[in-house]
């Protein structure tokens, strides 16, 4: 039997593994770069090596906003990662779903199916595309049906040990993970084979619904999928002309789930509890995906996503990181060509504000005892070969400060960055583009305009329901300020409730994990045969491209 691998295909960096795994076996940097003065090339993670020895490097992206643009440098990393080095995977052997970037235009999904296909020989056997904020949702979506089988078996086990109690014998219960928010807190083992990764297994009517979609001959599939994706319009546009089904007076309905923000636990990123009526809050969400390139706002109803409510804001981890590079090389050191140094700066330092005007005036006062200010060590590659951040050795600024005005240079110290306002100052363009001369707005604007875009009958559950993915996502305290920002534009009778799992990078790559393992997916792939025969068309109707 062939095995399934995972790519979750960002534009900052390659996660992969095999489907059925909880976290990836190998990530890398998604580039491709030449040294100077050489004609080999570097690929993936041997442009990390180059770096760090200070080898002057000239990066490729293959990506551009966003949206693979160029294939050629993409096939290497995938080649590498596919290598004896990585996952020591044979081609010929293998299934493929990979992620990709909402809403990108339609010629780019088109050449992404037909480059993928010519290069299947040496890439893999069949191949599946999909949104990387779908599988969030799934992932989300089975891993709270995940937690509620886990809780029907413990209620069972309970009364079970109940009957056994009143017959003079007790019975020991299996404990696991507390996971949940509000009311719907229940356990759940992550790494029981029968939880969330092991869940496709346990779903026999999928499988056997599966089964039978294999064994249809292309063209009445074709036919099928046709009639299901009308049927599919027509269902979106009843979720707005049918909004009496959840009425907003009904108490239940008006209830969203946990409180105060809240987080689920360890790796089951649980939607939070309450419930409308005759809607399972697993079925409403809103998915943010904060990545390299942009930032994505989708809502999700049962699965599907809210087209017309989506948005995008486009600030991503790139466009930090450049300003931080701009601003830092304006006030101290030239950084400009040091792209993955000021990474480091940013992902060791920043932080959200709370409070601006209060970080402001802390950060003026550069003194012993300041809340703000810290240092960041550069690399000299001889005896320091990566920056870490630290506290501030206010004896040795002095002495530095001495030593520049003597026109003195001592070289057995480093070399460091002196970070003040700029930890705060940087994250908060993501809340406030505008600062920076982008006319948009900023990412609590965006979640609740999204949210009001939706219908009015499920715009408490959306609310009691906001998922944040994506590497921007672990900066400190944006959970708790996108909290705070929902929290005074939502209406009073609205449960807001903002998760953030510990990995919100990975999640992505989770959901495909688990979609991947399941036997849906093999109703989903194409391969070469059903390419040639139908072409994009078939991958259109198997991708659901939207």
């Amino acid at each position: 039997m062939s095995k399934t691998l995972v790519f979750d295909n960002g534009a900052g960096g390659l996660k992969a593994g095999t489907a059925g795994q909880l976290r990836p076996s190998h990530t890398m940097p998604n580039c491709t770069g030449r040294i100077k003065g050489q004609a080999q090339m570097v690929v993936g993670d041997e442009t990390a090596h180059a770096a760090r020895d200070s080898a002057p490097i000239s990066i490729l992206r293959p990506f551009d906003r966003g949206y693979i643009t160029n294939w050629e440098p993409e096939f290497e990393v995938w080649r590498r990662m596919l290598g004896r080095n990585f996952l020591n995977a044979d081609p010929r052997d293998s299934r493929l779903l990979a992620t990709e970037a909402p809403f990108g235009p339609l010629v780019l999904q088109e050449a992404a199916n037909e480059v993928l296909e010519e290069e299947r020989e040496s890439i893999l056997k069949a191949q599946m595309k999909k949104r990387r904020a779908e599988l969030n949702a799934h992932y989300a979506r089975e891993a709270r049906e995940a937690a509620a089988k886990a809780r029907a078996e413990e209620e069972a086990a309970r009364a079970a040990a109940a009957a056994k109690a009143a017959h003079g014998r007790g019975t020991r219960l299996s404990t696991g993970v507390l996971v949940g928010g509000g009311n719907t807190r229940q356990r759940y083992d992550p790494t029981d084979p029968e939880g969330v990764m092991g869940l496709a297994h346990s779903k026999g009517s999928s499988g056997s619904s599966s089964a039978a979609a294999a064994s249809k001959s292309p063209e009445e599939e074709r036919e099928e999928d046709e009639k299901e994706e009308d049927d599919e319009e027509m269902e979106e546009e009843e979720v707005w002309e049918k909004e009496e089904d959840v009425q907003l007076d009904d108490p239940a309905a008006a209830e969203g789930g946990g409180g105060g923000g809240g987080a689920g636990a360890a790796d089951l990123l649980l939607l939070g509890g309450g419930a409308g009526k005759g809607l399972a809050m697993s079925d409403v969400c809103i998915v943010v995906d904060s990545g390299f390139s942009f930032t994505h706002i989708l809502p999700f109803y049962q699965g599907r996503a809210l087209h017309k409510s989506a948005l995008r804001v486009n600030v991503g981890g790139k466009l930090l990181t450049n300003y931080l590079k701009e601003v830092v090389s304006y006030r101290q050191w030239n950084m400009m060509d040091e792209f993955e140094v000021m990474q480091d700066v940013k992902d060791s330092l920043s932080y959200v504000s709370l409070d601006l005007d209060a970080d402001l005036r802390a950060a003026r006062n550069v003194r012993p005892g300041n809340p703000i200010v810290r240092e960041f060590v550069l690399p000299d590659r001889k005896t320091v070969m990566k920056g870490f951040a630290r506290e501030v050795d206010w004896d040795a600024r002095v002495k530095r400060r001495q030593q520049e005005e003597l026109g003195v240079e001592d070289e057995q110290q480093p070399q460091v960055l002196t970070m003040g306002n700029e930890r705060f100052h940087i994250p908060e363009v993501l809340f406030n583009p505008s600062n920076i001369g982008l006319r948009q707005m900023g990412l609590s604007e965006a979640v609740a305009t999204c949210i009001e875009r939706c219908p009015a009958a499920l715009r408490p559950q959306f609310y009691a329901n906001v998922l944040l993915t994506g590497g921007n996502c672990a900066i400190p305290n944006l959970r708790e300020r996108l909290y705070r920002d929902l929290r005074a534009s939502a209406p009073i009778h609205c449960e807001v409730n903002v998760i953030l799992p510990e990995e919100p990078m990975l999640h992505a790559w989770r959901g495909g994990s688990l979609f991947g393992a399941s036997p849906e997916f093999g109703s989903f792939a194409v391969s070469k045969q059903e390419y040639d025969e139908f072409g994009h068309h078939i991958c259109k109707i198997r991708y659901a491209d939207w």
